[in-house]
């Protein structure tokens, strides 16, 4: 892919620079410092993060070198002809992952953004937004479209009756895990029902190393050899999680791909967020998704939607997921495991 994006690729255009200043101002203010910290990264993340940010020059060259990348790490993943189903949350990484679709050689292709409901999550508009933007910043728009896809109900019962004896046997929640697992599962599932070819999933280093357990490697790993083993004829994998390794990657690759920063994300909320925990028994996260897995693919799948979905499809769901939240926050032997930005 040697085409330009929107906005000019020219690393000296007004575009690139007005975005380069805005993002060095906040990264270099004290407060970035403090909320890194406050995310569980260990020394080595911020002291490289912080090394980069110290100097404009350096972000640049971080920038050019995470585009470079990207855009031979998709070129190679997509190398095959076949239509591509994006996971698309709104978010850094369905975005970038995303526009680089839409932009990829052989135009010819299709490209479906889908984003799951998974009885969680928020404000579904904000996606729907999100897609437009990313839509008329792609070569192959005609052939790109957005849809939603609700899960069965039977899935996020299935989510919440087990969280309580699940956290015990992890040691966290596992309200994340699994809803992870379920979702990659019914979207390779319906890739394969409805004929797409590429199936590029949102994993990236950088979250994993903020032990975020449904992206670590140990699941990452799992759930990917498992969905191609029982769906060889989808080509899945996360192109970019070798790529994006620094916090501030996302950000800067969103910047070459023709993104303001305030343009780079726009997704749902997850009522269940900040349930991360403090450290991971990858032995024990292990034995649990090839659990789930095996519990997972035995459910009825949802329905994929055009129009936007009512905030009223997450309610029940939601509100039990709270009570259970609250639970798990005054249960001392999991609180202690959970991160809140001062565990360390």
């Amino acid at each position: 892919m040697n085409k330009k994006f929107s906005q000019g690729f020219n690393e000296q255009s007004s575009f690139i620079n007005e975005s380069f200043n805005e993002v060095t101002n906040f990264w270099q203010d004290i407060n970035y410092l403090k909320d890194l910290k406050a995310r569980n990264f260990n020394k080595e993340i911020i002291e490289k993060t912080m090394n980069i940010v110290s100097s404009k020059e350096k972000i640049r060259q971080r920038a050019i070198e995470l585009y470079n990348k990207a855009i031979k790490e998709i070129n190679s993943f997509l190398r095959d002809s076949g239509n591509i189903l994006v996971p698309f949350s709104g978010g850094h990484e369905s975005t970038n992952i995303a526009i680089l679709c839409i932009n990829a050689p052989k135009v010819s292709r299709r490209v479906h953004l889908v984003t799951i409901i998974n009885g969680y999550l928020l404000n579904p508009l904000n996606v729907r937004q999100q897609s437009y933007r990313i839509f008329s910043r792609g070569s192959n728009k005609r052939k790109s479209k957005h849809s939603f896809y609700i899960l069965n109900d039977l899935f996020m019962k299935y989510v919440l009756d087990g969280a309580q004896i699940d956290s015990l046997e992890l040691g966290f929640p596992s309200f994340c895990v699994t809803c992870k697992i379920l979702m990659e599962y019914s979207l390779v599932k319906l890739a394969s029902e409805a004929g797409y070819r590429h199936l590029p999933l949102g994993n990236v280093k950088y979250q994993a190393l903020q032990q975020w357990p449904e992206q670590t490697e140990t699941q990452r790993k799992i759930v990917e050899r498992y969905m191609k083993q029982q769906f060889p004829e989808i080509h899945v994998g996360s192109p970019l999680y070798e790529i994006i390794q620094l916090p501030i990657d996302p950000w800067l690759l969103g910047i070459m791909l023709g993104l303001k920063p305030g343009e780079q994300k726009k997704e749902m909320s997850c009522g269940v967020r900040g349930m991360n925990p403090v450290s991971i028994d990858e032995d024990k996260l292990s034995n649990f998704v090839l659990k789930r897995l095996e519990v997972i693919k035995n459910i009825p799948l949802g329905s994929l939607i055009a129009e936007i979905p009512q905030d009223s499809v997450a309610l029940e769901h939601l509100e039990k997921a709270n009570k259970l939240k609250n639970e798990f926050l005054i249960n001392p032997l999991i609180k202690k495991n959970i991160f809140n930005g001062t565990n360390n």
